[in-house]
């Protein structure tokens, strides 16, 4: 099972992309988040073999998740 964390600031996107990606016997979203600060704390604590986030979000921008 692949494990997913998403990350948007847009509900509407989370809600989604996690339909589409639960639709699936192959993957799983694990953790949903619209603040990647919220974020990053789950992932020092969780495992995710991918995470797919929005590059332009206030606060704190993609590119910086990333790293």
């Amino acid at each position: 099972m692949i494990r997913l964390v998403l990350i948007d600031d847009h509900k509407v996107i989370l809600d989604g992309l996690s339909s589409l990606i639960e639709s699936s016997t192959e993957c799983r979203v694990d953790g949903r988040f619209q603040d990647a600060k919220q974020a990053l704390e789950y992932l020092d604590k969780h495992e995710a073999d991918f995470v797919i986030t929005d590059l332009d979000m206030p606060g704190m921008k993609g590119e910086e998740v990333v790293q």
